[in-house]
């Protein structure tokens, strides 16, 4: 029986036999568990519809789907798994997420109206940080210069703690600091720093904004830089 093509907002953790056809929109760095020495790997697809629903790469799966699995392209995916995702790990309505294995048939195909330019970007300007009241609030898209950077160790019991602190700019010209903690001062600094010419430009999702001795900062926590 051949699976039923479905939208990303029917799937729930008693489909089986389905296909889904999606763009990647986010596709995070392969990292190693903190509980384990597997790793894994997040990204996001989005549908036609603008359903979105987090997916997740397990092992060595990582590498056999490396070159089939791309940022911005288009694929349909048949007989993903349907699992729960932990509380702390979600960042959407929908609390399931994808299971991407290499036992997934994974095939790129084109879908109407689905392109890098079809994607829609709310960026939040360095300038209006400060009229944001709470801190903790979450800055959905940011664009971003960078600056310069500067790494800095913390200690924090029982173990040491580090962060990296990027120095960012946008058209405003106002500067900010952006903290990468832990995985992230690990993983995204690195990257970020790869970035070549002068005033390389990032995206950053889903920051954080906090203080810092009475000054904004903002946090990288379910992140995407």
């Amino acid at each position: 029986m051949p699976p039923n093509i479905l939208t990303l907002d029917k799937i729930g953790p008693l489909r089986k036999n389905f296909t889904v056809h999606v763009m990647v929109t986010e596709k995070g760095l392969a990292k190693l568990m903190s509980s384990s020495s597997s790793s894994y790997q997040r990204l996001l697809l989005q549908d036609a519809q603008v359903n979105k629903m987090q997916s997740i790469i397990y092992g060595d799966n990582i590498k056999i789907l490396a070159n089939k699995l791309k940022l911005y392209h288009t694929y349909a995916i048949t007989n993903a798994v349907v699992t729960k995702i932990r509380e702390q790990f979600y960042f959407l309505d929908k609390m399931h997420q994808l299971v991407i294995s290499a036992k997934s048939l994974v095939e790129e195909i084109k879908i109407d109206g689905s392109s890098l330019r079809s994607l829609q970007f709310n960026f939040t300007p360095l300038i209006d940080l400060s009229a944001i009241e709470r801190t903790n609030a979450k800055i959905g898209y940011l664009y971003a210069y960078h600056s310069n950077l500067c790494t800095t160790s913390m200690l924090k019991k029982p173990n040491s703690s580090y962060v990296v602190d990027l120095r960012v700019i946008d058209t405003s010209m106002i500067p900010t600091t952006i903290s990468l903690w832990d995985q992230f001062s690990e993983y995204e600094a690195e990257e970020f720093c790869k970035i070549q010419g002068p005033f390389p430009v990032a995206i950053g999702m889903r920051l954080k904004l906090s203080t810092y001795y009475g000054k904004f900062t903002l946090l990288c926590a379910s992140t995407t830089v």
